[in-house]
């Protein structure tokens, strides 16, 4: 059997809300595509310049061999290669204007940086949807920060330093080797030519530094999120896994339980429920109403359907009004990242909150499981296997203290919640399976469904052989205070 040992103070990272100098991340990256070239990698380069720009090409201060790499690389497209002197700051800006891609050459881009209006219009070809590129000494300039210095650089590139091997706290620091380069549209960062493209994540007071060479792709986004959170995160007390007021419902996807539904809608109200049906973890979002017409099937009235992702959308006067009067809101399936992209630090956030404060449900199958929790497990943009991702770690903690898996049986992941709970033993664990679910009121958890729910307990110790975690059937319960099964 588990024994209990002596409990101690557990410590969880506690990453401090956005001060007055930062802005919210927008999760869709940047606008138009960047191209940061090595001193040799132009070749490389030169099919993902031309992608972004098939009418109008500018070159600012390149060189014959530049000019001529680019022009086979155009081969027969209708494509206008113009070259434009640096110190011809009035044709450049006018060129600029037009301009459907623009390649800076050697130390060029920095010249931009002592002009606003040479900067601004640089700003502009990637706002239109074009292309930027800089090649050599001129890719420190596309940076929030230059190297080595507090000067601000052009933020082609928010959140980034770019041509330093040293990591820079709250910032992804980025090193390209001479033949290679950087590509960055949208979210998604990928490497050309020879030789790792490195990026770095300062160490922080809980964090070793770390190091990733760039190979395949990674999420521009998650890395600056990850920049971010390292550089405010501390120690803080364990949050007791307890819901103050009202319900929550979690299920482990795959269906839901038998009266589950039924149940939540009573729980919402009724015939007098207001409910807030999210389908944003889905891509695309589905078109059918289908969880809000069975709800409403089951007695609810009045059920309002919020697909929104961008924050004009989340904020809109239809969401914060239907948010304020919620009674009820259902997370549907998908990827959970999507939800965190969404609402995180947004005013909708906290009104969801506000439901169970007035005594409201939150429910949730699979991704809508997971965003319960407070370490939000399988929160990769790229991929859903494992079960950590820096940079996407935090859930809305709707149920503090805990981590919440899914599929859980059937996925067979009962290996990456041993291993999270190595790694973070300040969380709960809690790996719920298919057509099956918890339902929390207070600290305590009742499992309800066809499957188990199995509760990791990282404080416990256990004889060897012996499985790390608790499964409970149906019908029984588990106090998330006590860590331990209730009768």
């Amino acid at each position: 059997m588990l024994r209990h040992r002596r409990f101690t103070l557990l410590v969880c990272l506690l990453v401090s809300p956005l001060s007055a100098q930062e802005t919210r991340i927008d999760p869709a990256g940047i606008k138009g595509r960047l191209l940061l070239v090595g001193a040799q990698g132009a070749k490389a380069a030169a099919e993902s310049f031309l992608h972004g720009g098939k009418e109008h090409l500018i070159l600012v201060g390149a060189d014959k061999e530049l000019t001529a790499d680019l022009e086979a690389a155009a081969g027969d497209k209708k494509t206008s290669l113009e070259k434009v002197a640096t110190d011809d700051t009035a044709m450049l800006i006018e060129r600029l204007k037009s301009a459907s891609a623009a390649w800076f050459a050697d130390d060029a881009l920095s010249t931009v940086l002592s002009r606003a209006d040479l900067a601004r219009a640089t700003r502009d070809v990637l706002a239109r949807g074009g292309t930027v590129a800089a090649s050599g000494k001129g890719v420190t300039a596309a940076g929030r920060w230059l190297p080595g210095a507090d000067a601000p650089a052009l933020d082609l590139l928010p959140d980034c330093v770019v041509g330093t091997a040293k990591a820079r706290p709250g910032a992804v620091s980025i090193g390209i080797p001479e033949e290679a380069a950087l590509y960055i549209e949208g979210r998604h960062v990928s490497a050309l030519g020879r030789g790792p493209v490195t990026l770095r994540l300062a160490a922080s007071k809980l964090r070793p530094e770390r190091t990733i060479l760039l190979k395949g792709g990674e999420d521009l986004t998650g890395l600056r999120r990850a920049a971010r959170e390292r550089s405010r995160e501390t120690k803080a007390e364990l949050p007791i896994p307890e819901v103050d007021k009202g319900t929550l419902i979690i299920i482990g996807g795959g269906g839901n339980p038998k009266g589950l539904l039924e149940r939540f809608v009573q729980l919402a109200g009724g015939p007098k429920a207001s409910i807030v049906v999210l389908p944003t973890a889905n891509d695309p979002v589905p078109k059918k109403e289908g969880i809000a017409d069975t709800l409403r099937k089951f007695g609810a009235k009045e059920v309002t359907v919020l697909a929104g992702r961008t924050l004009a959308q989340v904020e809109s006067p239809e969401s914060l009004a239907a948010f304020k009067k919620a009674s009820g809101v259902w997370f549907g399936g998908g990827r959970q990242w999507r939800f965190v992209d969404a609402y995180e630090g947004t005013k909708t956030q906290a009104l969801m909150k506000e439901t169970l404060a007035r005594g409201g449900v939150i429910g949730g199958s699979s991704a809508g499981a997971t965003i319960q929790g407070d370490y939000l497990c399988r929160g990769s943009p790229l991929e859903n296997f494992s079960i950590s991702y820096e940079g996407y770690e935090r859930g809305f903690a709707f149920l503090p203290g805990v981590a919440i898996d899914q599929h859980f049986s059937q996925r067979k992941r009962f290996a990456d919640m041993t291993g999270l709970m190595k790694t973070r033993p300040e969380f709960l664990g809690i790996g719920i399976d298919e057509t099956t679910a918890i339902v929390v009121q207070g600290h305590i958890a009742e499992v309800t469904g066809k499957g188990k729910a199995h509760f990791y307990d990282p404080t416990r110790t256990r004889e060897d052989g012996k499985a790390d975690y608790e499964a409970l059937s149906a019908g029984e319960r588990y106090d998330l205070k006590l860590r331990r099964v209730s009768k």
